[in-house]
């Protein structure tokens, strides 16, 4: 099946112009870079609460496909670096010469400590957007739902040369350039979601027209029945609906705290629907691994996230 820009293009089209407001009380590290002016209408970026090396939004052609680029550091252990839930996969690529590995990543639905990491170097990631990853490869996502696979099981000959290429680059943005030649021959041959399963995905992603019944565990939506609008989010996402929507409100959250420091708990618990201020902690520490007043307090204090990661 050849690339069809048309229909990422559609999938993704439009921008956001809100401008941030200033603040006395620092930013997420993360944020440092504004993902509001580029953001797709409807679309959160998958944001990750700890501060990257290097950064970067893709080149035109692949702005419906990658959220973002970027770089980072992991430590001796590997277990300085947790990664958190978002709702979508990434591609990692360890820059390490003596152990090169790149690996398709699938969103973790705890704070996870990831094995790949497993020594110093440094790690480049692209993160994809919502169900982009069942369009680019044949893995269902479901099956690195808190997994991992290296990509030479996926692709044989292209993951070794694209993994020595990426280590052979001179800059972060070559390491891009390079990433984004790989990601077009995987375009050529991706898969098409249908407009109307796409559209309810997209529906979902906003929280708009669509609601979640926690106590019958239904999508309510006029599109299809809550069965089958049930099958077609774990498809193309891997997780269920009432997961994928938890998980998007722990990152409008993440973004609102970035956003509006200063506002109360209580406050921060209503815009975002949760039922209360007991079940707006336990859910964000389910998601982060430490209480909203504990996370703004290490942001403000320049301290590392702490967390008990599960290993993945």
């Amino acid at each position: 099946m050849k690339f069809d820009g048309d229909f990422f293009a559609k999938r993704l089209k439009g921008f956001g112009t809100k401008q941030r407001m200033k603040i006395s009380v620092k930013r997420l590290p993360v944020l440092d870079v504004n993902l509001y002016k580029r953001t797709p209408t409807g679309c959160l970026y998958p944001i990750q609460p700890y501060p990257y090396k290097n950064f970067a939004f893709p080149s035109g052609p692949f702005i419906n496909l990658v959220a973002f680029y970027h770089q980072t550091q992991i430590k001796s252990n590997g277990k300085d670096k947790i990664i958190y839930p978002a709702g979508s996969a990434a591609l990692v690529c360890r820059l390490d010469e003596d152990r090169p590995e790149s690996f398709l990543v699938g969103t973790p639905t705890v704070p996870t400590a990831p094995e790949y990491a497993i020594r110093a170097s440094d790690y480049f990631v692209a993160f994809f957007w919502i169900s982009i990853g069942f369009c680019l490869f044949p893995i269902p996502p479901s099956e690195i739902i808190d997994d991992y696979i290296p990509l030479k099981y996926i692709f044989p000959e292209k993951a070794e040369r694209f993994t020595t290429q990426m280590i052979a680059a001179e800059s972060f943005d070559h390491r891009v350039a390079i990433f984004e030649r790989f990601l077009l021959k995987l375009a050529m041959g991706s898969r098409e979601i249908p407009k109307l399963h796409n559209t309810l995905i997209r529906k979902i992603c906003r929280a708009s027209t669509i609601s979640f019944d926690s106590e019958n565990q239904k999508v309510c939506c006029d599109m299809f029945s809550d069965r089958h609008a049930r099958r077609l989010v774990q498809k193309y996402t891997g997780i269920s609906p009432r997961l994928l929507i938890r998980i998007l409100r722990y990152q409008k959250t993440l973004a609102s705290i970035d956003a509006f420091p200063n506002q109360s708990m209580a406050c921060l618990a209503a815009s975002q629907g949760y039922f209360d201020q007991p079940h707006f902690i336990r859910e964000f520490k389910h998601f982060q691994g430490v209480t909203p007043k504990e996370f703004v307090h290490q942001c403000n204090k320049g301290e590392d996230f702490t967390a008990n990661p599960k290993k993945s």
